[in-house]
């Protein structure tokens, strides 16, 4: 009948039409991994930003000195694998130059392809609101892989951190720091942040993982430019 091979048709379009979606956000996915690959296989150098604003320490959580004559702000991702990598150079660095260089964290969580990313920048915040920011970000970046389980992990890690469980657990559900991360995001959008880490160093922007002999020449050079 007519009708029957109107069905088919119809139910052959239908396919196609799923086909060509599944396709197509696969494609995308590949394209932000992808992208975030290749910045990290290259040579980083310091950046003017052009067309964009440049990014500042607004009030978020630093390690330094208010007068250190180099600000380095680095937005970054707990989720990312290439922001873990970056942290225990970036230490090493501000080891090296506890008096001169100021690394302040902003978060950018690439919540289309890391599901945690804005809960974990969020519990971050609500670590800070107790004056134990940085214990439990070493701590997320350490257990990076258990953010698979994502909220549940966040009060062992509050717990190991020796924070208010109660009070961080109530905080999280809150969702109290949403606008805060938020306003991170949209800063770093505004600044041309598009993968992490990006860093900017005295205004000049990075973007993926810098060997800690690419930190010293780059922090050296600002020294002398301050």
């Amino acid at each position: 009948m007519w009708y029957n091979s109107f069905g088919k048709v119809v139910t052959v379009i239908v396919l196609c039409i799923v086909l060509l979606a599944a396709i197509a956000f696969g494609l995308l996915v590949f394209a932000q991994y992808r992208n975030i690959d290749t910045v990290n296989q290259t040579t980083n150098t310091t950046t003017p930003i052009l067309n964009y604003l440049t990014p500042d320490a607004d009030d978020d959580p630093y390690l330094g000195t208010l007068t250190a004559a180099v600000e380095i702000i680095a937005f970054e991702d707990f989720q990312c694998p290439f922001c873990k990598e970056a942290e225990p150079i970036l230490y090493a660095i501000y080891q090296r130059y506890p008096n001169d260089v100021r690394i302040v964290f902003r978060d950018f969580p690439l919540y289309t392809i890391h599901a945690q990313a804005i809960a974990a920048a969020q519990a971050g915040e609500c670590a800070d609101e107790q004056g134990k920011f940085w214990v439990w970000h070493d701590l997320a970046f350490i257990n990076q892989a258990d953010l698979t389980a994502a909220p549940a992990v966040f009060s062992d890690w509050a717990e190991e951190a020796d924070l208010d469980v109660p009070d961080f657990e109530e905080c999280v559900a809150s969702e109290r720091y949403a606008s805060e991360v938020q306003k991170d995001l949209n800063e770093g959008f505004l600044g041309g942040v598009s993968v992490t880490p990006t860093f900017f160093v005295n205004g000049q922007k990075i973007e993926g993982v810098v060997s800690e002999a690419q930190w010293i020449e780059l922090i050296e050079a600002a020294i002398l430019e301050s």
